[in-house]
């Protein structure tokens, strides 16, 4: 086919300048290994939000009762899992730590019986992240027993003897809260939102590589030339897009292996998840920058409209701060971002451990924006030529 024949033929000439390709491989993976590196040196947390996963074995309310309040307190996020599941989330770093309540737990909570209300927590070698919510938990399971207390004593007792008897009684009765840690050696480092948003805003900014290599070929008149060729432009677009997919593909195998092997970032289960969702944007990234292309007249004001744009729209779809915390018109923006769409799948393939199913209508959802973008760029082909 001749698109594969011209991408082979603007492969070999990207290929030429092996310092500028080096660099832009290389430079995303550095500067996403340092994030990496950083976020997860710091042991403790202070006002920041937890990820905890909880595992409710409990028979009656209580459990569900504790459950609320610790997601009342705003800071920490609870996701429901089984036991299975919370095991092994906490072992590949994908939850800092999984909170077990046990079956008993309403009705030891009811007679007053302090040993059998103990709750477990799983959780890796590593941070002291789980105190503030086992002072949550202690503070709920004392709160109960007091109350149990009183309601078995205050038909019997007066006041004083009341109190020293609950003194005595909360003072002999010891809450604990069993911490179950898992070995450091094969624990796997837990990814978060920056990690991410660094990583897809770099990719956004490759853009310019893209665009700088359009630039080049029409001044060189390769382009004109093309476009003079009986091949439709949807050929000369394809085989331009193609030639890029291939560079951007050993950036990315550079970066997920790199950080995979030595900073043990967990990427989840399903690397033909991620292989899809990264072609997607892939595409989404080069198609917008030939449509851009056509508005440029050199490689500076290709730098400015690139970062521009990828900044403005990285801003809004999450990839700098998390979309819940932006304002309600910046929420509903986001969906109209195709960072938003591949930030949303790498956290189901990385997060929750989810495979190509799970991710499809991101993927059609980036499809659809590539589609959209190199429709309108192949259209206006002949236009960035003569340009």
């Amino acid at each position: 086919m001749k698109i594969i024949q011209y991408s082979f033929m603007h492969l070999q000439r990207i290929l030429k300048d092996k310092k500028i390709l080096l660099l832009g491989m290389l430079m995303p993976t550095l500067v996403v290994s340092l994030v990496v590196f950083f976020t997860n040196k710091s042991e403790n947390v202070s006002s920041s939000n937890i990820y905890v996963d909880v595992v409710n074995q409990d028979t009656g309310l209580k459990g569900e009762e504790l459950i609320n309040e610790l997601e009342d307190t705003g800071i920490i996020n609870l996701t429901k899992v089984t036991l299975e599941d919370g095991e092994r989330r906490v072992k590949s770093g994908n939850s800092s730590f999984a909170i077990i309540i046990p079956e008993k737990f309403s009705s030891a909570l009811e007679q007053a019986d302090s040993e059998a209300t103990e709750v477990s927590i799983l959780k890796l070698s590593q941070g002291n992240v789980d105190n503030i919510v086992s002072n949550k938990i202690n503070s709920f399971i004392m709160n109960n027993i007091l109350a149990t207390k009183v309601a078995n004593n205050i038909n019997s007792d007066n006041y004083d003897k009341l109190k020293n008897k609950l003194i005595n009684n909360i003072q002999d009765s010891k809450v604990k809260v069993e911490k179950s840690t898992f070995s450091t050696e094969e624990k796997t480092k837990t990814v978060n939102i920056a990690f991410l948003g660094v990583m897809i805003s770099f990719m956004m900014y490759t853009m310019i590589y893209f665009v700088n290599e359009i630039m080049e070929i029409k001044r060189n008149g390769t382009l004109r030339r093309s476009i003079s060729t009986p091949n439709s432009n949807i050929t000369i677009g394809g085989a331009l897009l193609l030639s890029f997919l291939v560079t951007e593909w050993i950036q990315v195998a550079v970066m997920v292996g790199f950080t995979k092997i030595v900073l043990k970032v967990n990427w989840g289960n399903s690397y033909a998840a991620l292989f899809l969702v990264f072609t997607s944007f892939i595409l989404v990234i080069l198609s917008l920058g030939l449509l851009l292309s056509r508005w440029m007249k050199n490689e500076t004001q290709s730098a400015i409209v690139v970062n521009m744009v990828a900044t403005l729209t990285g801003a809004v779809s999450g990839c700098f701060v998390s979309v819940e915390y932006l304002p309600g018109i910046f929420q509903k923006i986001a969906s109209f971002t195709p960072q938003n769409w591949v930030l949303n799948a790498l956290k189901e393939v990385m997060f929750n451990n989810k495979g190509i199913y799970a991710v499809l209508p991101s993927i059609g959802i980036l499809l659809l924006f590539a589609a959209a973008f190199f429709t309108a760029a192949a259209s206006s082909l002949r236009t960035v030529a003569q340009n």
